[in-house]
């Protein structure tokens, strides 16, 4: 909302109460005359997309409209919130009219109410509680809450007051948090001297507010007790450089977790630079982050750019009664994943504020730290059974949405099935729960939470076994993602594949998965296939058959080979494991200094004594040091076979925290010590090749696991090798060499033609790779073949070949190389060139070359005879041009190239934002052709642009046509109101948008009564074609919500 119509509204009568979601604005006339006057300002202005009225359910708290429309009666406790432009006389008469009397209110000196505090308690009935929800003065109405229900409710309802006693003792001791706030806390006395301010600044109330709810002791207000009231923090301002406070906080304390109650509003349902960067440390240095979702309340996609993280916690808001709040934002992302993650209480609060004070605050910023606090607890408990191992995201969010209570989600006539939905992510955490499957993991021998190594096309499978159908099976699958290109439309990466097998070896069940793009809150969740947005999956069977079940986890798909991506299942039932942990003594004693620059290093040794085959082994290493570039880590088997886990990182980045291979990049895969015997004496070796920093080794572990497994067979996979072409009368050669077996089993193979004719006689079907001769053929003919392989243990699979014989005597139309379109990327960053768009008239199997052509430096290129090579950016001090020819062949002598150029970024050189401008405003006639244009867009640094338009408001849809700054369509046949959105992207990460108004009518715009070709109803509102095209010129006293095209803020939430 601009100034000029602020100013126009409260010149013609209305005051500008409220802000709604985006770009929607709670505005209220003070009476009827200066309602008509108002409703000129809004129909002539450009800004005004609609309106609409405000409806008795807006105005008051879930529970207490279900009540109402069940038509009890009651009496009982209220809290009246009063819009912030009523006077307080006119709040007191109001509540005395209607013979509500006060029980709590702010108040002068001499008793007559002042509305400091916004809200009344009063004591009300039925009929009152009507009476107020449908008065313009109110905004909201809900019951009273008592002293018990807030932040001691926050604790009940996450049940975390259940983990106080044993067998947990959880009280946080020992654990440190950290908040990224409004500034620093004041000291409190329920701090207990536990709390430092990392910076200094002006004391915030909110900072306060949410360091009490995490670990406050509740020694002066016992409702105000926090989560973990032994824990020791530090308090931090979000205005500083945030990530790297966050990891110099980590080599310095090494915290379990942190919170983050802030955020921004550039932006909905995507995926910034600031989640990425977090998302990128929350996996390189194993960090707990919880981040609030954010309070723009209950429409579709309303979770902003920086709190989409996939690889910490996005936490919503529930009420007191667990009901979803009414500001608690809400997805899908963009791209459909899901977020929130989880959600905690975030409603009346009461907790710390200065100055040794104590007050209730609401919102995504209150529910954050009640769940930071809830991770702290199982931080205590993880270590405490783990020989202080470290609780990592991946297994936090596996046992947190594994023991999450599901949450009911209710729109009116909507009701989400049972599962997670885009309200409520996982649903509520469960602290008491979560801290059962830690013990239960822990008393069977970590058969709960298993960790896994997945590559691409690997397969890994746990066995259950199901003695009764009367509770669910439901297993949970959680990983740390690795980042996507600045810009990509999905932001996963990797993707892995999880699925139930029933006993019979045939019934599939596989997790729940939402949308794959935007949509709606409500949109269900179903187990119908494979989730390709998320990163932690969930699958339940509601009443598994009994037998032995099969958990599979396959590595769909993986794109870097050289980043094997480890994961966390977790299962409400013992999965079969043959596995063991070794722990280093100096996990529950002293770091180990590591001696700068010297060659031997720090050999830590590990006697194992089990005479088992090695299937995976994994080390968990975790060294403080000022420059991790000089790190080597080494892992030496009995027989002195060595692979070096780290070496290949030369960032002047602190410290390492990792678990080799499963989340972090190695020099060597491990895959060269399986099937060796286990027994003996391991040795990890930690060595600092550099002068000058130095560090230490504070937490080191091996966990192996062993051959064979301990129920079931893995089957094998096949694979026949790709589709390749062959000229008539030509040897040609079937491969099935890429197949294997997860268990290592040896393979036989038979081979058969399932497809084409003549029948062609195979040398050596029952081999891996067979010959044969092709046949004569008139034209260019396809033939079809399978290869079965068997691993002799009941275990089968099968893949197909097409073989395609070619007319030596036709002749052949050569390929069509397409490189793919020109592109901007950041120095450092990962490039991705694309040549699937070529192609071959003939239908001719092609194959890929690619060079670098010009420009400098010379880059290396991985997979360079693929279609989709890529290749890391370098280090340019101006904007570079590196040029790259596709050769594309269709083995027949046909070739064709084609170019494509990469324009490498200086990301040290600010980067200005372009300008969007979406062109003005058009008054249309029904059924015109409509051109939209961004020509006028701009860019300060000439960067070159691209453009994106999308519909954004109209009741009829329509389909865009065109590319680049221009797109056309025609207008539908009834009148209407579009509104279109053009985003401009300099492909160095600025981005603008600027939205464009069409009005579609006989007179091609509205009307001067603000209708837009409307007619006037009985009710005195005058309407358009649309819900948002509502001007509403009704008698009395009203409310409106009306709608605007553009606005940009930012605020802590």
């Amino acid at each position: 909302m601009t100034a000029a119509l602020k100013a126009d509204l409260e010149a013609a009568g209305a005051s500008v109460v409220g802000y709604a979601f985006l770009r929607t604005y709670m505005i209220r006339a003070r009476d009827q005359a200066a309602l008509e006057r108002v409703s000129r300002v809004l129909a002539n202005s450009a800004l005004v997309l609609g309106t609409r009225l405000r409806q008795e359910m807006d105005a008051c708290a879930d529970d207490l409209w279900r009540t109402l429309q069940s038509g009890e009666e009651f009496s009982r406790p209220l809290r009246v919130n009063f819009w912030p432009d009523a006077e307080p006389w006119q709040a007191a008469a109001l509540l005395s009219a209607l013979e509500c009397a006060i029980r709590s209110a702010s108040t002068e000196p001499s008793g007559a109410l002042n509305l400091e505090t916004p809200y009344v308690d009063v004591h009300g009935s039925r009929g009152k509680a009507l009476a107020l929800v449908r008065h313009p003065l109110v905004q909201h109405v809900e019951f009273e809450p008592t002293l018990a229900l807030h932040n001691q409710t926050s604790v009940n309802l996450a049940k975390a007051n259940q983990v106080i006693a044993a067998p947990y003792n959880l009280t946080g001791s020992g654990e440190i948090a950290a908040i990224w706030d409004g500034g620093p806390v004041q000291l409190h006395t329920d701090y207990g001297g536990r709390v430092t301010n990392a910076e200094t600044g002006t004391t915030s109330s909110h900072a306060t507010h949410v360091f009490g709810t995490i670990l406050g002791s509740g020694a002066g207000n016992s409702s105000a007790r926090g989560f973990a009231p032994q824990a020791t923090g530090f308090a931090y301002s979000f205005g500083g450089d945030v990530p790297s406070e966050r990891r110099l906080r980590r080599h310095n304390s090494q915290h379990s977790a942190d919170n983050h109650s802030y955020g921004n509003t550039s932006g909905y349902g995507g995926y910034d630079s600031y989640a990425s960067i977090m998302d990128v440390d929350n996996r390189d240095l194993l960090m707990l982050m919880c981040k609030s979702a954010g309070n723009d309340g209950s429409g579709n996609t309303t979770i902003t750019h920086d709190s989409g993280i996939k690889n910490g916690f996005c936490v919503g808001s529930l009420s007191d009664s667990g009901l979803v709040s009414g500001f608690s934002s809400r997805g899908p992302m963009n791209d459909g994943r899901l977020l929130p993650t989880i959600c905690a209480n975030g409603e009346q609060l009461t907790s710390t504020v200065p100055t040794n004070a104590y007050a209730a605050y609401s919102g995504t910023s209150m529910s954050g730290p009640s769940f930071c606090g809830s991770v702290i607890l199982l931080s205590q408990l993880w270590k405490r059974e783990h020989g202080n191992m470290p609780l990592a995201p991946d297994m936090a969010r596996a046992i947190i949405a594994q023991t999450a209570v599901d949450v009911a989600y209710t729109s009116g006539s909507v009701t989400i099935p049972a599962g997670p939905d885009y309200a409520t992510g996982f649903g509520l955490v469960d602290v008491k729960a979560a801290a059962d499957l830690i013990l239960a993991d822990s008393a069977g021998g970590g058969s709960q939470l298993m960790r896994g190594i997945a590559r691409q096309a690997s397969v890994s499978n746990y066995f259950v076994q199901v003695s009764s159908s009367a509770s669910p099976l439901k297993v949970t699958l959680s990983w740390l993602d690795t980042q996507p290109a600045s810009g990509a439309a999905v932001i996963l990466v990797n993707d892995l594949d999880l699925e139930l097998i029933a006993p019979n070896g045939t019934t599939i069940h596989y997790p729940y998965s939402g949308l794959t793009g935007t949509g709606s809150q409500y949109t269900p969740f179903v187990q119908t296939g494979p989730n390709r947005r998320d990163n932690l999956e969930q699958a339940v069977v509601a009443n598994p058959a009994t037998g032995t079940w099969t958990i599979r986890v396959k590595g769909f798909s993986l794109p870097d080979p050289a980043t094997p991506i480890g994961f966390v299942v977790a299962c409400n039932r013992p999965m079969a494991r043959d596995g063991v942990i070794y722990h280093d003594p100096l996990n529950s004693g002293t770091p180990v200094a590591i001696p700068d620059n010297t060659a031997p290093g720090v050999a830590r040794t590990f006697n194992v004594t089990q005479s088992k085959l090695v299937r995976h082994v994994r080390a968990y290493v975790n060294v403080l040091h000022t420059q991790r570039g000089d790190i080597s880590i080494r892992l030496r088997h009995p027989d002195n076979t060595e692979v070096l886990l780290e070496g290949n990182d030369t960032s002047t980045r602190d410290d390492i925290f990792g678990v080799f291979p499963d989340t972090r990049k190695y020099n060597d895969d491990v895959t060269s010590l399986y099937n060796k015997n286990a027994q003996g004496t391991w040795t990890i070796t930690v060595r600092d090749n550099n002068a000058n920093n130095t560090g230490s080794i504070v937490f080191c572990a091996l966990e192996f696991e062993f051959d064979p497994p301990v129920a079931g067979n893995n089957p094998p996979v096949a694979s026949a090798g790709v589709d390749f072409n062959v000229n008539e009368g030509a040897s040609g050669q079937l491969n099935g060499t890429a197949s294997f077996d997860p268990d290592g089993d040896p393979l036989t193979y038979a081979w058969t033609q399932v497809a084409g004719a003549p029948t062609i006689a195979l040398s050596g079907a029952a081999t891996a790779t067979p010959t044969f001769t092709a046949p004569s053929v008139t034209v260019n003919t396809q033939f079809t073949f399978r290869v079965t392989v068997s691993d002799g243990r009941g275990g089968t699979s099968n893949d197909d070949v097409v073989v395609t014989v070619l007319v030596t005597t036709a002749p052949n139309n050569p390929p069509q190389a397409n490189a793919g379109t020109d592109q901007n990327v950041p120095e450092g960053s990962t490039a991705n060139l694309n040549g699937t768009l070529s192609s071959d008239p003939d239908g001719d199997a092609l194959s890929f070359s690619w060079v670098q052509i010009a420009g400098s430096p010379t880059v290396s290129l991985s997979g360079s005879s693929t279609a989709t090579p890529s290749f890391t950016a370098p280090s340019v001090s101006a904007a570079t041009p590196l040029t790259f020819r596709l050769t594309v062949n269709d083995g027949r002598g046909g070739t064709d190239t084609d170019d494509v150029v990469i324009t490498v970024l200086d990301t040290t050189v600010p980067n200005n934002p372009p300008v969007a401008d979406a062109g003005p405003d058009q008054n249309v006639a029904t059924g015109a052709t409509v051109n939209l244009s961004g020509a006028a867009s701009s860019d300060p640094d000439s960067d070159p642009l691209t453009y994106t338009w999308v519909q954004v408001a109209g009741v009829n849809t329509v389909v865009l046509t065109g590319t680049g700054a221009t797109a056309s369509f025609t207008a539908p046949a009834a009148a209407d109101t579009l509104a279109f959105q053009l985003t401009v992207d300099d492909g160095r990460g600025g981005v603008d948008v600027d939205t464009v108004t069409v009005f579609v009518g006989a007179g091609g715009g509205p009307d001067a009564g603000g209708g837009g070709g409307g007619s006037k109803d009985d009710g005195g509102c005058t309407t358009g074609s649309s819900s948002s095209d509502l001007w509403c010129i009704v008698a009395g006293l009203m409310l409106l919500s009306l709608a605007l095209r553009s606005a940009r803020r930012s605020r802590p939430v």
